[in-house]
């Protein structure tokens, strides 16, 4: 049986927090700054824009948040 890799078209943070994604696989890595009045005021959530990056596969420990 063969698989399809999956693509990340875009990584949002509805925190408090900065969030940083890094991709152990790749190497490919997202810092997001937290979400602000500013953003909770319009409805807007802070997003990183699009990259296309092979998510591993669950369980494959290869994905750090």
């Amino acid at each position: 049986m063969s698989f399809m890799p999956i693509g990340i078209i875009q990584v949002m943070n509805n925190t408090s927090r900065t969030l940083h994604y890094r991709n152990l696989e790749s190497g490919h890595t997202i810092t997001i700054k937290p979400k602000t009045e500013q953003y909770e005021n319009h409805g807007w959530i802070p997003t990183s824009i699009f990259h296309d990056d092979t998510v591993p596969y669950y369980g494959s420990n290869k994905i750090e948040l």
